[in-house]
């Protein structure tokens, strides 16, 4: 380890550098002196301060609180505005399914699509589709 980065306490024994005594109990060392060496950068790291970005610096509650609104801000703006794009592609994704649905139920009975007849399939079907709608929400309702 180089000279620079630790330290050489000399002291006389029984008392180390905390003010604890050392108990030895073969010798006496009244004439010796014992080297203790110390890492210089342990102490410079304890004396250092927390680093620059630590969880201490939220401890604002009105920073976070104010980046909290910010984002719920920005989230509400982004649901205004795009809200009535999203229902249009919902209702535009429905008509799409209901129509693959009447192609197939009516294609079983031998109905082609654009005539008369599919028509009225397509027609029964949503009658059907309406009624359970109906049962559907009477069930959540609770009076079924």
């Amino acid at each position: 380890m180089p000279a620079a980065a630790q330290r050489v306490l000399l002291f006389d024994p029984p008392i180390l550098p905390d003010g604890s005594n050392i108990i030895f109990p073969t010798t006496s060392f009244s004439h010796h002196r014992y080297f203790i060496q110390e890492d210089l950068m342990t102490e410079a790291r304890s004396r250092a301060g927390p680093s620059q970005h630590t969880a201490e610096d939220l401890r604002h509650p009105g920073i976070v609180a104010a980046l909290l609104l910010a984002v719920v801000t920005a989230f509400g703006l982004h649901m205004l505005i795009s809200a009535p794009a999203i229902r249009a592609a919902a209702e535009a994704e429905l008509a799409r399914v209901i129509a693959d649905e009447d192609r197939d139920v009516c294609g079983q009975f031998g109905l082609r699509a654009g005539t008369t007849s599919f028509a009225a399939c397509s027609r029964e079907l949503a009658n059907v589709r309406q009624k359970q709608s109906d049962r559907d929400q009477a069930a959540a309702a609770g009076i079924l």
